[in-house]
């Protein structure tokens, strides 16, 4: 369950990441370098979960259980 739950923090991170950036990129118009750090930082912050679950899982499989 543990497993379940940081893949799905990891892709909502991601994904409201993206979406963040794309806000920001196509609707903003002058944006101080600070405010480009939130969905930066969001995006980020998914990679690194969900390449530690990714990475644990196939670790796990790779062992035989």
């Amino acid at each position: 369950m543990r497993n379940v739950i940081s893949l799905v923090l990891g892709v909502v991170l991601f994904i409201g990441g993206l979406w963040g950036f794309w806000y920001m990129l196509t609707h903003g118009g002058r944006i101080k370098l600070i405010f480009w750090m939130m969905p930066i930082g969001s995006i980020s912050l998914g990679l690194a979960v969900l390449w530690d679950d990714i990475s644990s899982i196939i670790k796990r499989m790779r062992d035989g259980g």
